[in-house]
C-alpha cells in the first residue's frame, strides 16, 4: 500500500472519529439542556412553597402583633371596670382597621326571652344604626360569624338591683332574692358541633340586700368559622340593665 492510500484512510478514520465526538457534544449538550429545564420545573413548586410560607410567617407576625396589643389593653382595662365601655367603643371601630373586616356591637334591649329546662336565658341585642350594613350579621339572640379568622368577642353585662325590691322580681319561676349569684356565659355553636358549649364565663356574689349593682365584662380571642354562632347567656335576664340605662349592656366581636 503506497503512502497516498496510507493516508487517505488515516483522513478518513481521523474524519470518522471527528464526526463521532462532534455527535456526542450535541447529545451531552442536549441531555445538559433537559437536565437544566427539569431543574427549573422541579424548583418551582419549591419556590412557590418557600414564597407561601414565608408570606404566611408574615401574617402570623402581624396577627400575633395585634393579639399582643389587645391582650396589653385587655389586661390594663382590667384594673378599672368603670372604663369598659370607653375601651369597648374605642376597640369595636378602630381606625387601623379596614371598614371590609367584619364587626359589631349590640347593645341589650328588654327581654323577652323563653324559659327552657337546662339552659340559661339567652339575652337578646339590637344592632346600632351605623352597623347594620356589617358583613357580620345578628339574628334572634345569636350573632352570625361571616368568615373563617381570629375574633376579638367580648361582653359586658350590667345585672342591678335599682329600687331595693328586686326580691319580688320573678323570672323562670324563680325569685331575685333567690338567685344570690349571677352570671353571664358567652357560648359557641358550630354547624358541625350544633349543641352549644360555653368559651367564657363570669359570675358574681351578691352580698346585699336592698339596691345593688354589678357589672361583669370578659373577652377574649378565638379562631372562628364561618356560619359559627356566639351568644350570651344570664343566670336572670329580669335583672340586666338594658337601653334608657346607657350602654351597660353589650355584646361584640370583630375580626383582628
Amino acid at each position: 500500500m503506497d503512502g497516498a492510500r496510507m493516508q487517505q484512510l488515516a483522513e478518513e478514520h481521523y474524519g470518522y472519529r471527528w464526526e463521532r465526538l462532534a455527535g456526542d457534544l450535541r447529545r451531552l449538550q442536549c441531555l445538559a439542556l433537559f437536565c437544566l429545564l427539569l431543574l427549573v420545573l422541579l424548583a418551582m413548586p419549591v419556590i412557590y412553597l418557600l414564597g407561601s410560607s414565608l408570606r404566611c410567617k408574615q401574617d402570623e407576625g402581624q396577627a400575633s402583633h395585634r393579639i399582643l396589643l389587645l391582650l396589653k389593653h385587655q389586661s390594663a382595662l382590667k384594673m378599672s371596670p368603670e372604663t369598659l365601655p370607653i375601651f369597648q367603643k374605642q376597640e369595636a371601630s378602630p381606625a387601623n382597621y379596614s371598614e371590609s373586616k367584619p364587626k359589631i356591637h349590640l347593645s341589650a334591649i328588654k327581654q323577652n326571652s323563653s324559659c327552657a329546662n337546662n339552659v340559661l336565658p339567652i339575652l337578646e341585642w339590637t344592632v346600632r344604626r351605623n352597623e347594620q350594613h356589617s358583613p357580620m350579621k345578628y339574628f334572634n339572640g345569636f350573632l352570625v360569624i361571616p368568615k373563617n379568622g381570629y375574633y376579638f368577642v367580648y361582653t359586658q353585662v350590667t345585672f342591678r338591683c335599682p329600687d331595693g325590691t328586686c326580691e319580688n322580681i320573678e323570672y323562670c319561676g324563680k325569685k331575685g332574692v333567690d338567685v344570690r349569684n349571677v352570671m353571664q356565659v358567652v357560648s359557641l355553636k358550630s354547624p358541625s358541633y350544633p349543641a352549644p358549649r360555653p368559651i367564657m364565663k363570669g359570675e358574681s356574689s351578691i352580698d346585699n340586700y336592698g339596691k345593688w349593682k354589678k357589672t361583669i365584662y370578659v373577652g377574649g380571642i378565638f379562631q372562628l368559622w364561618e356560619d359559627d354562632t356566639l351568644m350570651v347567656n344570664v343566670s336572670n335576664p329580669a335583672l340586666v340593665g338594658f337601653g334608657g340605662e346607657g350602654d351597660i349592656t353589650y355584646f361584640g366581636a370583630f375580626l383582628i
